[in-house]
C-alpha cells in the first residue's frame, strides 16, 4: 500500500489531482461516504495528460470493486514553456516523481498499475529505481504501448539517416533547445531515442511483474501500433472479434473496449 501519502482514495465523479510539488495523486475528500475501500489501483497518464483522462475508466474500476489512483506527472519546470497539462517532462523525471509521491522503493506492497503510452515508460524507469529490491508494481497494464519507440511521421528514420550522414548529434542538440521546453517526453518517444536505448539496455520487463499491453491497429501515434510488446507480455488487440473496434491513440483508455479490458486484465479485487 501506498506510504509517505495520505491514504485517501478516488470516489468522486471527477478526477482532480492534489499536487505534491510538480506531481500527485488523485484523491477524494476522506469525508466523503462514497470512498471506496477495496484494492488500490494506480493510473498513470500519457504525454500531454493530466488526471482527468481517467475519468470513465475510473468508473468503471470503481464499479468493479477497485480503489483507483491517479497519479500526474510531468507538470512544466520552472523553465518550461507553462502550458497546463502534465507529462511534459522526460521520463527520468517523471519515474522519480512516482517513487516518491507513491512511497516506492521503501519495501511497499507491490500494487497494479495501468498506463497509457509513454506513461508505461515512466513506470517500468521507476521499477528500475527500486532496484535492486523487489519490485513496487506487481502488474503493469499498459494502454497503446511505445516499448520500441514510434516511427509516427517517418521521424525515427529521418534520425536513423542522420545518423548516418553524422549530423545527428547537431540535429539533437537541436532539438533539445525547442523541444525540451515543450514537451521532453516526446522527443524520447522517438524510436533509437536515448530512453528508449537505456531503457532497454536495463530491461523493459522485469521479473515478478506480469505485463499485459492493449493495443489498436488505428492507434496513429503510435507507429507500427502493433509488435511494440516484447516476449512474455499478454497482448490484446483492439478490432478484433472478440474485443472493441480499434481506435487511434486518444481514445485508448477512454472508448469502451479497451476499459473492459484493463478491467478483465486486473482480475478480481
Amino acid at each position: 500500500m501506498f506510504r509517505a501519502v495520505v491514504r485517501r482514495v478516488l470516489a468522486g465523479v471527477t478526477v482532480a489531482a492534489v499536487l505534491a510539488g510538480p506531481a500527485g495523486l488523485a484523491a477524494a475528500d476522506p469525508g466523503d461516504p462514497r470512498r471506496c475501500r477495496g484494492a488500490e489501483v494506480v493510473l498513470v497518464h500519457d504525454l500531454a495528460g493530466t488526471a482527468a483522462d481517467w475519468e470513465p475508466l475510473a468508473a468503471d474500476l470503481r464499479a468493479a470493486g477497485w480503489c483507483p489512483v491517479a497519479f500526474e506527472w510531468g507538470r512544466p519546470r520552472p523553465r518550461d514553456v507553462p502550458l497546463p497539462l502534465g507529462g511534459l517532462t522526460g521520463v527520468e523525471t517523471g519515474a522519480a516523481e512516482l517513487s516518491r509521491v507513491a512511497g516506492w522503493g521503501t519495501g511497499a506492497e507491490p500494487v497494479p498499475v495501468v498506463a497509457k503510452g509513454v506513461g508505461g515508460l515512466v513506470v517500468q524507469r521507476a521499477i528500475h529505481l527500486a532496484e535492486p529490491g523487489p519490485s513496487p508494481v506487481g502488474a503493469l497494464v499498459t494502454i497503446g504501448p511505445v516499448w520500441n519507440g514510434t516511427n509516427v511521421l517517418g521521424l525515427a528514420d529521418i534520425e536513423d539517416l542522420s545518423r548516418a550522414l553524422g549530423t545527428f548529434d547537431a540535429i539533437l542538440a537541436w532539438e533539445r533547445t525547442w523541444m525540451d521546453p515543450l514537451c521532453e517526453g516526446c522527443r524520447e518517444a522517438v524510436r533509437g531515442s536515448e530512453l528508449l536505448t537505456r531503457l532497454h539496455a536495463d530491461g523493459v520487463r522485469t521479473p515478478g511483474v506480469t505485463y499485459t499491453d492493449i493495443v489498436s491497429p488505428g492507434d496513429l501515434l503510435i507507429h507500427p501500433p502493433l509488435g511494440q510488446s516484447p516476449p512474455g507480455t499478454r497482448v490484446h488487440v483492439l478490432g478484433t472479434a472478440d474485443h472493441g473496434p480499434a481506435v487511434w491513440h486518444g481514445e485508448l483508455g477512454r472508448d469502451p473496449g479497451s476499459r473492459r479490458l484493463v478491467v478483465d486484465a486486473l482480475g478480481p479485487t
